[in-house]
């Protein structure tokens, strides 16, 4: 049985901003403050969006690209101008670059990858310590896992055309569009 058989409570909650500044563990106070008032909870906030509170009910939409697409990325944008791949991408689409890209993700892949990922990660650390302070997701939780996929995807982490922009890596050269092949 999941929470769809019974009677959901929906709730409009005005200009909740999920990107709102808190303090530790705030956030999750906030996110049980929702939980509490609902099962689906729809924002004004931008341009509007959908918060599915309960895990069946999130499971169940996650699963289910009819009521939730992975095209965008954030409730800021929910048109982006641009494609992560396959981040972005919905079944059947998907499936098929997890099928072209498992075999690079295996256990025994990921293994042979460990000196790699330590070497950076003591790379980033160390250079942390030596200036005595950091913010924690700017100098280290953005830059480690984006810049060790990049490595696994052969893509240089500096360099002429590339900037750190906002959260993620950016290139400095004019865009190029890029389709993905439908069959």
């Amino acid at each position: 049985m999941t929470d769809l058989d019974q009677d959901p409570v929906f709730v409009v909650i005005e200009d909740f901003d999920p990107y709102q500044e808190t303090v530790a563990l705030e956030r999750m106070a906030i996110y049980d403050d929702l939980r509490a008032q609902g099962d689906f909870i729809r924002s004004t906030w931008s341009q509007g969006f959908w918060i599915v509170t309960g895990f069946e009910l999130q499971r169940e939409a996650l699963q289910n690209p009819r009521l939730f697409s992975n095209t965008a990325t954030t409730p800021a944008d929910p048109d982006p101008s641009f494609m992560w791949i396959p981040e972005m991408l919905d079944p059947p689409e998907h499936t098929r670059w997890r099928q072209l890209l498992g075999p690079m993700f295996t256990p025994q892949r990921m293994a042979l990858l460990e000196p790699t990922v330590q070497r950076r990660c003591v790379e980033l650390v160390e250079s942390i310590a030596s200036r005595g302070e950091c913010d924690f997701f700017q100098d280290f939780a953005r830059e480690y896992p984006t810049t060790i996929f990049m490595g696994l995807m052969g893509l240089p982490i500096s360099g002429p055309g590339f900037s750190w922009s906002g959260r993620t890596p950016s290139s400095t050269s004019p865009p190029r569009t890029i389709r993905t092949a439908r069959r």
